[in-house]
């Protein structure tokens, strides 16, 4: 469940009676004021398009008045989390996928053997091969469109990438080895190669949407 802010800004003006309330939100509509038609200017487009930017975003906006008392205007945006804007991200690339018969595919990384590893670092040590990873595959990519995000409930790497299975294949390649030039040293100081588990899963044969996909990397393997 996402957390949003929410941001108020009241004004004193001649406020707006409630059958007007909703108009304000309309394109070109502007609000006949029983005061001096003169003071009213405007093309009526601004709250319209900030009512579009605010739930493009996954808020919402409203206004409390009434006539004579000023106006009180409100929205909410949602608090920034990787992981949800991540998932929400991928299902819009599978839209456009979908329209463009285009390609999606949803990479996974983590550390192979995860309990050895983390027996083998401090906390601070793992934390940092685990970030290591996540750089190693921002400096990977190559598509605008694609996506890195870290999920770090489960210390895994996720990439959302425009790759069909040969192009998927490459950029797995292209981290792994570049991973393995970079120098990790366990908490003995003994420098030690990272072995990574890596998952590629395609739209629309491994699923339909990003939950479905997101999924299949909790199942044991195979299943």
């Amino acid at each position: 469940m996402l957390d949003f802010v929410e941001v108020s800004v009241e004004d004193t003006g001649p406020g707006i009676s409630a059958e007007d309330i909703d108009k304000l939100f309309v394109k070109f509509q502007r609000i006949p004021q029983k005061l001096d038609a003169a003071k009213v200017k405007g093309t009526g487009l601004g709250l319209a398009i900030t009512k579009e930017i605010v739930e493009a975003h996954s808020g919402r906006i409203w206004i409390e008045s009434e006539q004579g008392s000023g106006a009180k205007f409100f929205f909410t945006l949602p608090v920034y989390d990787e992981e949800f804007f991540f998932v929400e991200y991928l299902d819009k690339q599978i839209v456009k996928a979908s329209d463009t018969k285009g390609n999606v595919c949803l990479l996974a990384f983590d550390l192979a053997s995860i309990m050895g590893f983390k027996q083998r670092f401090t906390p601070a040590q793992f934390e940092a091969v685990v970030e290591q990873l996540y750089k190693t595959a921002k400096e990977n990519i190559r598509r605008p469109t694609d996506l890195v995000v870290r999920q770090k409930s489960k210390n895994r790497i996720l990439i959302a990438a425009d790759a069909d299975k040969a192009g998927a294949a490459v950029l797995i390649e292209r981290i792994v080895k570049d991973l393995s030039k970079k120098k990790i040293k366990d908490k003995d100081d003994r420098q030690i190669s990272v072995a990574i588990r890596a998952v590629p899963l395609f739209f629309p044969n491994d699923g339909s949407i990003a939950v479905d996909l997101l999924k299949k990397l909790d199942m044991p393997l195979g299943g």
